[in-house]
């Protein structure tokens, strides 16, 4: 299942990709999405994930669906 960071509607960002074998193959909004969790947790609220169903998950939510994974 891939997931994708949604700033706005124009920004869009790849989080990456989770292969149903115990791995989260990370991608470039991931780097951003530590930084929101680890410096602008203000923002943290305000920005949702989608997966490639369109299903939305709030940050807190697709962290949850990472415990267990080994994020690479």
């Amino acid at each position: 299942m891939e997931y994708f960071l949604i700033l706005s509607e124009t920004e869009i960002l790849p989080l990456g990709v989770d292969n149903k074998f115990g791995v989260f193959w990370s991608d470039s909004g991931m780097d951003y999405l530590y930084d929101i969790v680890d410096n602008k947790s203000h923002l943290i609220n305000s920005i949702n994930i989608k997966d490639e169903q369109n299903k939305t998950y709030s940050i807190l939510q697709f962290l949850d669906k990472l415990k267990g994974l080994e994020i690479r």
